[in-house]
């Protein structure tokens, strides 16, 4: 029995030195921004699904049975954020409804939206240079008492200074118009962490 537990001990011990190496090149720092507009445009003259697909992030949004849909936004202008105390810019960003969760708002029977994102990050210092992409989910069960939709943002990965993103992040998603051609995202905030930040 001792030798069994002293076995499983050691390949525990493996483990934990083969994993450390990685994560100690991984940095956290919370990140924030005050307020961001995005706008719907046309998916197609927009090149937003080509562009999403082109990542490589979202794989399964592009396989038969398509889960793209006709509800496309792009950042109004670049907006200020921060990563941790770095400022830096959130230059663009490119999203696409999915079908994974089609809400009542569109004629489906959920509460819940799915969105897939691109987010362009830009930093003086070029230490945050890159690409964010998440998995959104909107929560529109609120959206007709209260007028805004929170949402939680899932940071599937990213690029260049971002490579190897994770993290979360939560928004409060407010219609500017009654078809929501506008849409305010407020109170951004959550943690990011990033191989090569």
């Amino acid at each position: 029995m001792k030798s069994r537990f002293l076995g499983i001990v050691v390949v525990l011990a493996r483990v934990l030195l083969v994993v450390d190496p990685a994560q100690a090149d991984t940095t956290c720092n919370t990140f924030t921004a005050p307020s961001l507009t995005l706008v719907a445009v046309d998916c197609t003259q927009a090149k937003v699904w080509t562009t999403l697909r082109a990542s490589g992030r979202f794989p399964d949004v592009f396989l038969p049975p398509r889960k793209t849909t006709q509800i496309c936004y792009a950042s109004l202008r670049p907006v200020a954020a921060l990563i941790g105390q770095h400022q830096m810019t959130i230059a663009s960003t490119l999203s696409g409804w999915t079908t994974d969760f089609i809400p009542g708002l569109f004629g489906g029977q959920d509460n819940l939206g799915t969105v897939v994102t691109q987010l362009t990050i830009v930093d003086r210092s070029e230490d945050h240079t890159g690409k964010l992409f998440t998995r959104d989910t909107v929560d529109l069960s609120q959206i007709k008492t209260t007028g805004s939709a929170p949402e939680e943002d899932v940071i599937i990965g990213g690029s260049n200074n971002l490579s190897g993103a994770a993290g979360t992040y939560r928004v409060d998603a407010t219609p500017n118009d009654p078809y929501a051609m506008s849409v305010s995202l407020t109170n951004l905030h959550g943690i990011l962490c990033a191989n090569n930040e």
